[in-house]
């Protein structure tokens, strides 16, 4: 039966953890053990100091609203507004005045 054990290196990821490994036969255990492997792969990095933990801010709650913004639409134009934004373009001489966008038209005729 074999035994995998652990030495830091960064071959394999096992957990979270950055190490390489080796499946052994029992009688070679301790000889491998002489050597700095671990049986356990906690083990690894247990005698590193550890970094305290990065303390991250809490988000403003206050600050969200627990309403949605609106989601409606600008009013649309009436088909007398339309028709008679493309009669202004008309008398004004603005090419495809039949054809065009009513906001493109718009913008030739000035308005904002």
């Amino acid at each position: 039966m074999g035994v995998m054990l652990y030495k830091e290196g960064d071959k394999h990821t096992v957990r979270g953890v950055k190490c390489e490994f080796v499946v052994v036969k029992n009688r070679s255990l301790k000889g491998y053990l002489a050597l700095g492997w671990k049986t356990r792969v906690e083990d690894l990095y247990q005698d590193e100091p550890q970094a305290p933990p990065v303390a991250t801010p809490k988000p403003d709650l206050q600050k969200f609203s627990a309403t949605p913004p609106s989601t409606t639409a600008p009013p649309r134009r009436t088909k007398a507004e339309s028709e008679a934004i493309r009669q202004e373009a008309r008398a004004a001489g603005i090419e495809g005045w039949d054809r065009r966008q009513i906001g493109k038209l718009k913008l030739e005729l000035g308005y904002t």
